[in-house]
C-alpha cells in the first residue's frame, strides 16, 4: 500500500482511505477470439482509495511498479 504521503481526493480534498489492491485484467472479449484477448493483453497491479466524504473512487499505480519510459 503506498501510504508514505496523504492522498487527498480530487473532488472535495478530504483525504482518502486505502480500500484495496487488485489485478485488473486488460483487453476486453471478443466475438471471435471470446476470452482469449484477456490472455494475451495480461492485468495491471492497482491501488483502489475511496474518499469516505463524497464516495469518489480513484485508482494508483503502486510504489515499486515499473512504469514505461515516457511517464518516467
Amino acid at each position: 500500500m503506498s501510504d508514505s504521503v496523504v492522498k487527498l481526493c480530487s473532488n472535495c480534498r478530504s483525504e482518502l482511505k486505502f480500500l484495496k489492491r487488485e489485478n485488473i485484467q486488460l483487453g476486453k472479449h471478443g466475438f471471435i477470439l471470446g476470452d482469449l484477448a484477456h490472455l494475451l493483453t495480461g492485468a495491471q497491479d492497482l491501488e483502489f482509495w475511496v474518499c469516505p466524504n463524497c464516495r469518489k473512487l480513484e485508482f494508483y499505480v503502486p510504489e515499486g511498479t515499473h512504469m514505461p519510459e515516457e511517464l518516467d
